[in-house]
């Protein structure tokens, strides 16, 4: 297709083709990036022809990330090598990206790529990693702009600080020979070493530097602020999460405003922007604001938090809204929409309340129960909830939620989870208001299939479970169109009694859960069989099972491409060897079963996940993670953590534990604990390389 192209038009199609984006050159490490990433083949397009070999073969060495050392060694033989017409591939590099694998061979590497405008350097770098006459080859370059990424900060790890330490004072003794360096960017959990600082102070050539709050205050770091300021040459130092260094400790009187900026692309602000602070004599008063921005400020300030929930918070949203009788009117809606209940005694406060006011059971949308552990006894709330959106188990609306409901009305619901007793008796028309309805879970209850000619409803239900069911709760189910349901949960000791489920809905299920629990149950059910469209199982358990269930006499299933773990972590050393037997009991079972589920592709855990961050954690097995991976991988299937990410990395483990490998090596090499910083000036008879 290409053989009539000129050059000049193939050039920029290689170019384009083989170049690494920017974007990916320059984003900050992630526990995945070392495992999870999967291995560029841009490079099999030099393959196609000599043509595009001679093309392309410079925009392939334009930039480079290395991960390992055996990398960093090919890169190294690579840009020595000198070609018959003076050709050196070392002179087309112009950024590199180094997250680990710091070999002998890096200070050869570096002195044969010269023109480097861009350099990322990794600091959470392994015993192993060679850092001996790096801070020589880091003079030999000149680059404009530095990145400087650790996802570990100062870690607890043995010997990090020393380790990181090396790398550091290489850098530091390179700093003043960069006499173009425009800009430096640290990422969010950088740490700003001593031998850093000083240097920084120098640089006439910087003008910009990019960091977190965390960086620009952690104690190791000194006043790296007041460093900065102190160069002429720098005009802007951006905290990116400015508002966190605003909040706290951060600004001094003495700072000049106009070169910090806080924030990050359009949303960056100059400090001196910021209004001044003017001290006004205390008021009694409040503020007149008009009830729209009240409104707002009340939702603002009773927003339900994401992270750890505590008491002190919600009495300090109900304090907000009883100041006086205006922001009770406006602010009431925003604190009984979404409650906060985070003690038994906050729910059965809640409870009494909203019993005794429609109007307040009106505005209820979110019903959940935020405290741990079990609740001493039964909840239930008997009164309308007209604007209920959502309500779980903890609180018992269901089914007295319906005696409110009259003729053709409908709720509003459209996530329903209740525990019934066997009292509680269902129909079919006992969910007809439910026509918003798109999850429901219930726990126990007793049916009674009605026949009942209205079997249109719940056509909106997405995600039904069923536990501690009798038949009759089951058949009301099975008698119904449920013409949207995708995803269907219940326990493994239930599986032959929703064989008549099943074979009525079966067909339409893209994903199953199932809890294996600790029951009995029959293994022979052709669940498999009667869901031939499922893509996706749930398998609810601490640890691995033996085997798929309901897989010993079923048909090869061939459309299950992904099975989830929820409740099974991939974290702890003490995984190995206790935990990795288990997994190895469960891959070699899959193996058995391989040709039954031929499109099985992933395995994926939601709990924690621990990720190698670098060459020698993940050869030397700090987690299982790498054993299972391989135990899959031998059996083309991927394992994944909560994000999808899968692993992709496959080279050849060693089985000694990581951590204590790296206490042996730096208890045996006592010149790691101190780290002289070496001289930063110019030594007699040195000249800076680019001066």
């Amino acid at each position: 297709m290409t053989e009539g192209a000129p050059n000049e038009v193939l050039d920029v199609i290689l170019e384009n083709a083989m170049m690494i984006p920017e974007r990916t050159f320059e984003a900050w490490r992630e526990p995945q990036t070392f495992a999870g990433t999967p291995r560029s083949t841009v490079a099999n397009l030099l393959l196609v022809c000599k043509r595009w070999h001679d093309i392309g073969e410079p925009w392939l060495y334009e930039s480079a990330i290395i991960r390992t050392r055996e990398q960093m060694n090919a890169l190294a033989i690579a840009v020595t090598r000198e070609y018959k017409n003076g050709r050196k591939l070392g002179w087309y590099m112009r950024r590199l990206r180094i997250d680990s694998g710091y070999a002998d061979t890096a200070s050869l590497f570096l002195r044969h790529t010269p023109k480097i405008v861009s350099l990322f350097l990794g600091f959470d770098i392994s015993i192993d990693d060679q850092t001996k006459r790096l801070m020589r080859a880091l003079r030999t370059i000149n680059p404009r702009r530095l990145y400087m990424d650790s996802m570990r900060g100062l870690s607890a790890d043995i010997g990090y600080k020393s380790l990181a330490g090396l790398l550091a004072n290489a850098v530091a003794g390179a700093l003043p020979y960069w006499t173009r360096l425009a800009r430096i960017d640290t990422s969010p959990d950088f740490i700003w070493l001593v031998a850093l600082i000083p240097p920084l102070r120098e640089l006439k050539s910087l003008s910009i530097v990019s960091m977190s709050n965390h960086s620009a205050m952690h104690p190791m770091a000194y006043d790296v602020i007041e460093t900065l300021i102190a160069n002429p040459s720098i005009k802007t130092i951006q905290i990116r999460d400015g508002i966190h260094w605003l909040a706290w400790r951060g600004p001094r009187p003495d700072y000049d405003k106009e070169k910090i900026y806080l924030g990050e692309g359009n949303d960056m602000v100059s400090w001196a922007d910021f209004p001044h602070t003017v001290l006004l004599p205390p008021s009694h008063r409040l503020p007149e604001f008009p009830d729209k921005l009240w409104r707002r400020i009340f939702k603002h300030a009773t927003a339900r938090p994401h992270d750890v929930i505590h008491e002190h918070v919600n009495a300090t949203r109900r304090g907000i809204v009883l100041v006086n009788r205006r922001f009770y009117d406006l602010g009431i809606e925003f604190l009984y929409t979404r409650p906060l209940l985070v003690s038994e005694r906050a729910v059965d406060g809640f409870l009494e309340r909203v019993s005794a006011s429609f109007r307040l059971a009106a505005l209820v949308q979110d019903l959940d129960v935020s405290v741990d552990g079990p609740l001493s006894e039964p909840k239930y709330l008997r009164t309308p909830l007209v604007g209920l959106r959502r309500a779980t188990r903890a609180i018992k609306v269901f089914p007295t939620l319906l005696d409110h409901v009259a003729g053709r009305e409908v709720l509003l619901l459209t996530s329903l989870e209740q525990t019934l007793s066997r009292k509680d008796s269902l129909t079919q028309s006992t969910f007809r208001p439910f026509v918003h309805l798109r999850r429901l879970a219930l726990y126990g209850g007793s049916g009674i299939n009605a026949d009942d000619s209205r079997l249109e409803i719940l056509t909106n239900l997405e995600s039904l479970a069923l536990y501690d069911s009798e038949p009759g709760v089951v058949a009301v189910f099975s008698s119904l169109q449920l013409s949207s349901l995708q995803d269907f949960e219940f326990e493994m000791s239930s599986a032959t009694l929703m064989v008549v489920f099943l074979m009525r809905h079966g067909h339409k299920l893209d994903k199953l859960v199932i809890d294996l629990g600790t029951g009995t149950h029959d293994d022979d059910v052709p669940v498999f069989d009667l869901c031939p469209s499922v893509t996706t199982i749930h398998l609810i358990t601490p640890t691995p099972p033996s085997a798929v269930p309901f897989m010993n006499r079923s048909k090869p299933h061939l459309c299950l491409r992904h099975l989830v773990f929820p409740a099974v972590a991939v974290e702890s050393r003490s995984d190995l060897p206790p935990g990795i037997e288990q997994w190895n009991n469960f891959i070699l079972s899959l193996t058995q079963m391989r040709r039954k589920l031929p499109a099985l592709e992933e395995i994926r855990t939601l709990a924690a996940f621990e990720w190698p961050l670098h060459q020698d954690e993940y050869q030397r097995a700090m987690s299982c993670a790498a054993h299972i991976a391989h135990g899959l991988h031998k059996i083309g299937i991927f394992l994944s953590d909560a994000r999808g990410t899968r692993w992709m990395r496959f080279d050849p483990i060693e089985q000694e534990e990581y951590q204590s490998y790296q206490a042996r090596v730096v208890a045996s090499q006592s010149q790691l604990q101190t780290v002289p910083l070496p001289a930063m000036n110019v030594g007699i008879g040195m000249t800076p390389p680019h001066a």
